[in-house]
């Protein structure tokens, strides 16, 4: 069984707090390893960011499965502005809409950001 949150003293000696993804271990496995661990208090960037870009036309962007769905922002874009608002399906045409192998529904032209942490599933 592995352990998934470390908080105090680790393996090394050092203190910290590490949150480990499903199926690693927060105190033996490497903690500057963003694709196992959500969180490390060494990290100097808060989020490690699994991609970037722009949808084409059909709107897809595909995920990498992990074992968990990634969260992920999307923003609008008009012109040259890409806008600090979410995407919602509050939004005339816009929606998101998840699945385990991809993340679809997404308009054409939106700028998105997947994160390697674990999305909040209600």
């Amino acid at each position: 069984m592995s352990r998934r949150v470390v908080l105090g003293k680790r393996a090394d000696s050092s203190f910290g707090l590490d949150v480990a993804l499903p199926g690693y271990d927060a105190l033996l496995d490497d903690r500057n390893d963003a694709g196992k661990f959500s969180f490390s208090s060494d990290w100097t960037d808060f989020v490690p960011v699994a991609g970037v870009g722009i949808t084409g036309s059909a709107g897809n962007v595909p995920i990498i499965d992990n074992g968990y769905l990634p969260h992920i922002e999307v923003r609008r874009i008009d012109g040259l502005r890409i806008y600090d608002d979410f995407v919602s399906s509050a939004q005339s045409g816009f929606g998101l809409s998840v699945a385990r192998d991809l993340i679809y529904s997404v308009p054409a032209g939106c700028f998105y950001i997947i994160y390697k942490t674990p999305m909040a599933l209600q």
